[in-house]
């Protein structure tokens, strides 16, 4: 087996690993809806909204005003699929 090959499939393994090992994280789910709405409707929560005093500055404001609040598994699931794209294309390279 080859170097190239072996790196095709590990770009295989890993596409599919990280959006499966990626859903224990993720909310919005709705058994009701298709898997497109589903797919666009669902994210991953990276920090959770505080519901305390508005007017009250912290220190650490700055960096969470922009930091993002969810991120949604479409992305994921892109980078995924892109992974497997770019491991189909290093296996045929290979041969």
């Amino acid at each position: 087996m080859s170097r190239g090959r072996k790196i095709g499939i590990m770009f295989i393994i890993i596409g599919t690993l990280i959006p499966l090992v990626s859903l224990l994280w993720v909310t919005g789910y709705d058994h009701k809806k298709g898997i497109i709405s589903n797919i666009y409707n669902v994210s991953i929560v990276l920090r959770e909204e505080k519901s305390g005093n508005e007017g009250a500055v912290e220190s650490s404001s700055k960096m969470t005003k922009f930091t993002p609040k969810r991120l949604p598994y479409r992305f994921i699931l892109a980078l995924g699929i892109f992974l497997v794209f770019i491991g189909i294309l290093r296996l045929d390279l290979s041969t």
